[in-house]
Formats: C-alpha cells, sequence, structure tokens
C-alpha cells in the first residue's frame, strides 16, 4: 500500500474512492479502490471481493495487482485494492460524452463492446462468478478502446461460503 503515490480522484460511490496512483517502483499508473469499512463484516466483504478479482484472469476483466488494510484519518479504515487503470474511462462517460457531441457511435464499435462484454460474462460465468451489477459505470475501456469489466463489490461466487446469496435482488436501479 505504501509503493504508490496517489493522484487524482476517479470516483466516489456508497463504498469508497478511487484515485489514479503511480506505482514508485515501476512508474506504472494504477487504481487505488479505498473500501471504507465500519465493521469487521464490511471489512471481511471488501476482502472477499478483493480475493476474488485476484483469482479472475481474463482480457476482458481489469486486473487486480494486490490487496492491504489502511487507515485514513478522516475516514478511518479500509480495504484498499489496487488493480489496473483503464485509460479510456468508463462506457458511461463515453457515451455521455458522444452524445452531448452529437456525433453516434459506429455499430461496428457497438458490436465489439457487446461482443466483449459477453466475453467477459461468459468467462466469469464459467468461473462461477454472478456481477449482479452489470452496468455501463462498470464496463472500463482501456487505452485502445477494448471493454474491461470492473467492480466486483456486488458479485457472488457460486458454492464460496461467505459470498452471500446469489438470487437476492441487488444492482443500481435501473439496471436490474
Amino acid at each position: 500500500g505504501n509503493d504508490f503515490d496517489i493522484g487524482k480522484v476517479l470516483g466516489t460511490g456508497g463504498q469508497g474512492t478511487t484515485f489514479l496512483t503511480t506505482d514508485r517502483r515501476t512508474g506504472a499508473k494504477a487504481v487505488l479502490k479505498q473500501i471504507h469499512c465500519q465493521s469487521l463484516a464490511q471489512t471481511n466483504k471488501a476482502i472477499v471481493e478483493a480475493v476474488m478479482l485476484s483469482q479472475l484472469k481474463h482480457p476482458r476483466v481489469v486486473s487486480y495487482n494486490e490487496v492491504f488494510l489502511g487507515s485514513d484519518p478522516v475516514k478511518g479504515n479500509y480495504v484498499g485494492i489496487v488493480m489496473e487503470y483503464c485509460a479510456g474511462g468508463d462506457l458511461f462517460q463515453t457515451l455521455c460524452k458522444q452524445r452531448v457531441k452529437k456525433k453516434p457511435i459506429s455499430q461496428r464499435r457497438v458490436r465489439m463492446w457487446v461482443l466483449q462484454l459477453c466475453e467477459a460474462l461468459a468467462y466469469l460465468h464459467s468461473q462461477q462468478v454472478i456481477h449482479r451489477d452489470v452496468k455501463p459505470m462498470n464496463v472500463l475501456l482501456d487505452s485502445t478502446g477494448n471493454v474491461k469489466m470492473a467492480d466486483f463489490g456486488l458479485a457472488r461466487h457460486l458454492g464460496v461460503s461467505g459470498s452471500g446469496p446469489a438470487m437476492t435482488q441487488c444492482g443500481t436501479p435501473g439496471y436490474e
């Protein structure tokens, strides 16, 4: 956790904050997701997310680097998950930018994104993982515009105790 210089905030959510970081050893950019934990149960849930992400290896899933426990003087204890930085941002931002520009996205590009998203979901399901929060904000784009699934905070691994029930209704309203 101490090998990274923390840069700008990339996003904030109900669970915590994500930052752009630079690895002091290599100079490579990465993302630090700080999941703020008020209880041992929340800490365990965040660690389950990190362990799940660490086991997923696929070109359409954001790659995991490391996990650590940290403390912030204002927000308290957190679980830090360091993962791949996707320079293209998320699909939601991309769609909004194109809409503002009044520039349609090519059918070819949309087909590529849909195919890549299907590849990601097929891989996750082959690993017995249900994402449970698929939405444009959780679909990242790398520097070449390829899809990477992210945010496994609501994901469940079938058959793994401690990851919780898979059939509970959850997700983001409007994307259920």
